[in-house]
């Protein structure tokens, strides 16, 4: 097997321009530090489904052996 890299997807909606996100980061889900604001991730693709929406797929940069546990989340936010 070769490297193996932490990564996720999620859809999101098309032109929802008040709707943003980021991507969070814990290595124990404490409470404190807890979540990191944002995480080094790397998008790999972003993709329209044909109906509203989009695909997205990210990684995280480094690969899974570097660390003991990770834990990322989306954090969405929408503002009128």
């Amino acid at each position: 097997m070769g490297i193996v890299y932490l990564g996720f997807q999620f859809r999101i909606a098309n032109g929802l321009a008040a709707l943003s996100y980021s991507l969070e980061g814990s290595e124990n889900l404490q409470p404190f530090p807890g979540w990191l604001e944002e995480v080094d991730a790397v998008l790999l693709s972003s993709a329209d489904n044909g109906e509203g929406s989009n695909t997205v797929i990210w990684k995280l940069p480094d690969p899974v052996t570097d660390f003991d546990r990770k834990f990322v989340r989306a954090r969405f936010e929408y503002s009128e």
